[in-house]
């Protein structure tokens, strides 16, 4: 694994604050090393083990997190004042590059009865040309292997899709007598 990590903190004035982080990083392994979740591992060619060396199965080598926390200033006065103040806003986000992932035979091609046994890339470019949620890889930019053979397409040489996730959370801090209620809306 190399990867470089970049933060930045801030806050400016007593509303506003926020942070941010950029990951760029590359991970290579052998699965069976990090075969976490994976029962039983075995290796799709077990007399040729660096087929099976390639990207890690979770990596993602680009990851940017950020978080915005902000309040409302005192405005106004009277009721203006009332319904205004204590409101706080806060805002927390993650783009990620997406998921490696194997195009897989689904059969045992190579007739040696081990599993993950990858498929033939015959395309230059395995992804469909309008992406989209439901197909995402051109069915055509593959075949099976010839019975008796292995495939010579990689590990992990196919990328998924981006991540984009946004959450807002919207709170304000009622004061009733001594106490406080807090109202919650998130998104």
């Amino acid at each position: 694994y190399n990867g470089l990590v970049l933060s930045v903190r801030g806050r400016w004035g007593t509303l506003l604050n926020g942070t941010a982080n950029y990951t760029w990083a590359h991970c290579i392994s052998d699965p069976a090393t990090l075969a976490v979740g994976l029962a039983a591992f075995q290796y799709s060619q077990p007399d040729n083990r660096r087929a099976d060396r390639g990207i890690c199965p979770s990596h993602r080598n680009k990851v940017f997190n950020f978080t915005l926390l902000a309040g409302v200033p005192d405005v106004g006065e009277g009721i203006l004042r009332v319904v205004a103040k204590d409101w706080r806003l806060a805002m927390t986000g993650r783009i990620q590059s997406g998921t490696w992932f194997s195009a897989l035979a689904g059969t045992d091609r190579a007739l040696s009865s081990t599993p993950n046994q990858r498929a033939v890339q015959v395309l230059e470019d395995p992804y469909a040309s309008d992406k989209s949620a439901d197909q995402w890889l051109n069915p055509q930019a593959f075949t099976l292997p010839a019975l008796g053979t292995f495939s010579d397409l990689g590990v992990n040489t196919l990328l998924g899709p981006t991540n984009i996730q946004l959450d807002l959370a919207v709170t304000r801090q009622i004061p009733i007598g001594r106490r406080r209620v807090e109202v919650r809306a998130e998104v």
